[in-house]
């Protein structure tokens, strides 16, 4: 579109400089400018617009009417008709030298028939009709390539000079827009689909694809000024095309080869690695399943909270990433209770104040297994802070507040619901409705109060009703455990 408004402009003040880019060169025909603002139009109508029914309307009207035009043009080369578009544009069409420079060559009514075939193509959601679209635009852009290749190496025959040249700002206008078109066409579409993507091929590719064009502009630049007279500027250009095609096959064959196989072996890396997540995921859920069998009343404990606690995160906007660690922790949350004796784990009543001391010490035995454990550090905060309370009075550090890290502070909230909600050899299980007010009773002292209002929050999106199940046939008014430790689970 900037190639075409530029020609407009050039024509419009007869300053034709703007449209042929030197005094020297042929200018861009005014019809040729028209074509490339409607095409540029359409092409922004169809990346940019939010209405799709304007948008379909606008650029297949715009794009019939480039189609009808050219194929006006085509009609005035190839018959006896002569229309006289260009005096529509242009009082007095001039020439510069043999050359009538408000005429569009034929080779650009050919280039803008297929390019308005494309335009329409890349309209429809079909991947067929869309390849269709981004062939066409392939096809303009290889010969146009030849068009550039004509100028570069002073070969009029490759850009029209015979009958009606192209001017060069043409041929780059067309490069432009076919590969705008080609990018339309999506990156399910040849030829952008071999350079779409992160994989290693299609990388390569990009990296050098400008090779082809940097050996052909460099070899043109050495034939103007070192001129072969042995080699005629027709040969020189066809040699020059085809050494860069060659390349370019070439390239295209090595990117192929070589990133073929580094993606396949990152393909495998990121197999083995995860199969190795997998691996890790399973001791671990192993070593839960091994606390279960020790301690048969939790049976079950350690997944139900792990879940809970993942969807609490998620509830609360945890990214995914962190929330996969906060599943691990809970997982692994009572895993230092396997550092203490049955008698005090297993005890039916309450413990006595030796026993609470060593039964304190589970969070830093937690500590103690899986601290080397370089995979396991980011879920340790879980096993190791989560009898932390808001308040300061919690253990093994008495963090407060904030300092408690945010998956421990999520974890104690689900921890006591599902300590209550299920029997332990301490306690029997409460109705749903107690086990709600003693965790609300817990706000702000032992639990920080924004959790445990997205606790409740997710409880009850999660079903009407709170659920009821464990506590069925129940006393309705439980007595909550007493001080000092009240706490109605270890």
């Amino acid at each position: 579109m900037a190639f075409g408004a530029l020609g407009v402009l050039g024509w419009a003040t007869t300053h034709q400089e703007f449209a042929s880019g030197l005094p020297s060169l042929i200018p861009m025909p005014p019809i040729t400018a028209i074509l490339f603002l409607i095409t540029g139009i359409t092409l922004l109508f169809m990346q940019w617009s939010s209405t799709v029914l304007l948008t379909t309307v606008l650029s297949r009207v715009l794009g019939f009417s480039s189609l009808a035009l050219t194929i006006l043009v085509a009609i005035e080369f190839f018959t006896p008709v002569h229309l006289g578009l260009e005096s529509l544009f242009v009082r007095n069409p001039s020439s510069l030298g043999p050359v009538p420079i408000a005429r569009i060559s034929p080779i650009a009514a050919t280039f803008f028939i297929l390019c308005s075939f494309s335009l329409i193509a890349l309209q429809y959601r079909s991947y067929r009709i869309r390849a269709i679209g981004a062939g066409l635009a392939l096809t303009v852009a290889g010969f146009d390539g030849i068009v550039i290749l004509g100028y570069l190496y002073g070969t009029p025959l490759l850009y029209g000079g015979t009958i009606i040249p192209m001017a060069l700002t043409t041929a780059l206008a067309f490069g432009t827009l076919s590969f705008g078109l080609m990018w339309m066409a999506g990156s399910d579409t040849f030829p952008r689909r071999p350079f779409a993507g992160s994989s290693t091929r299609a990388t390569l590719l990009r990296a050098f694809l400008p090779l082809p064009v940097v050996f052909v502009t460099l070899t043109g630049l050495f034939h103007q000024i070192f001129p072969f007279h042995w080699n005629p500027a027709l040969v020189a250009a066809i040699s020059g095309w085809m050494a860069s095609t060659l390349i370019l096959l070439l390239i295209s064959k090595v990117a192929g080869s070589v990133g073929g196989s580094i993606d396949r072996a990152e393909a495998a890396v990121a197999q083995a690695n995860t199969d190795l997540v997998q691996t890790y995921d399973t001791t671990l859920e192993g070593w839960a399943r091994a606390l279960d069998l020790r301690d048969k009343v939790t049976e079950g404990h350690c997944r139900r909270v792990s879940d809970m606690t993942a969807r609490l995160a998620q509830f609360m906007g945890v990214p995914q990433e962190e929330i996969i660690h906060f599943r691990r922790g809970a997982l692994l949350h009572d895993i230092g209770k396997m550092g203490l004796p049955d008698r005090i784990l297993m005890k039916p009543g309450p413990l006595t104040p030796e026993e609470w001391d060593v039964m304190r010490k589970h969070p830093e035995y937690a500590m103690q297994m899986l601290g080397s454990i370089a995979y396991l550090r980011p879920a340790l905060d879980i096993p190791y802070a989560h009898h932390e309370r808001w308040d300061g009075t919690g253990y093994p550090r008495r963090l407060k507040g904030e300092d408690i890290p945010l998956s421990a502070r999520i974890f104690a909230v689900v921890d006591i619901w599902d300590a209550l909600m299920f029997e332990r050899p301490y306690h029997a299980p409460w109705p749903a409705v107690h086990v709600r007010e003693y965790i609300q009773s817990l706000s702000g002292t032992h639990l920080e109060p924004r959790i445990v209002e997205a606790f409740f929050k997710m409880i009850d999106s999660e079903s009407p009703a709170p659920p009821m199940e464990s506590g069925h046939g129940m006393d309705p008014h439980p007595v909550f455990p007493p001080a000092p430790e009240d706490k109605p689970m270890r």
